[in-house]
């Protein structure tokens, strides 16, 4: 959908999930998009969707192809950039390498290192048994011995990552 630029006010970029692509950035109602003259961008992250891979690519790589890509669509000395699950890990990297360039930055359900040490380990342990017990235990192997994760992820055995499975889950808590 195409709006006159000069009605935009609000220019954002949003960072797909892990295994989608910038198809599935339809996060708000045209209507709404209209009427706050939003102007959402999305693109495939290398490998992903129509981009090809680039096995090179580093979070700050990716965060200098935003950038390029704010200034060829024109979205102005500052944008919001927006990350979903996966595409926080793209934000993480803007807010690093390009903050001078944001307006702001929002991550909706992003992945989280729950070993991670400045993270509260009382916060941690509330929001990992949130987590399906199949969620739970993918992100042990993930964590205690990453070189299982392809075999976890492909073994019939046990439930794999709701996520992996393509049948993502939320909320296990009430």
């Amino acid at each position: 959908m195409e709006f006159p630029k000069r009605q935009l006010n609000i220019r954002s970029s949003w960072f797909m999930a892990l295994g989608s692509s910038r198809h599935e950035a339809s996060i708000a109602t045209s209507e709404l998009v209209q009427k706050l003259g939003i102007y959402f961008v999305s693109f495939d992250r290398p490998g992903y969707g129509q981009s090809d891979p680039d096995p090179k690519r580093t979070i700050q790589s990716t965060a200098l192809d935003m950038e390029e890509l704010a200034d060829k669509l024109e979205l102005g000395p500052k944008f919001y950039i927006i990350g979903n699950s996966m595409g926080g890990q793209v934000v993480w990297g803007c807010l690093k390498y390009i903050s001078h360039r944001l307006a702001g930055a929002a991550l909706i359900v992003p992945v989280v290192n729950y070993w991670w040490p400045s993270f509260p380990s009382n916060l941690s342990a509330e929001a990992y048994r949130l987590q399906f017990p199949q969620d739970q235990w993918a992100l042990r192997v993930a964590h205690h011995a990453p070189w299982l994760v392809y075999w976890w992820n492909t073994q019939k055995w046990f439930p794999p990552s709701s996520v992996v499975a393509g049948k993502p889950k939320f909320t296990a808590g009430s």
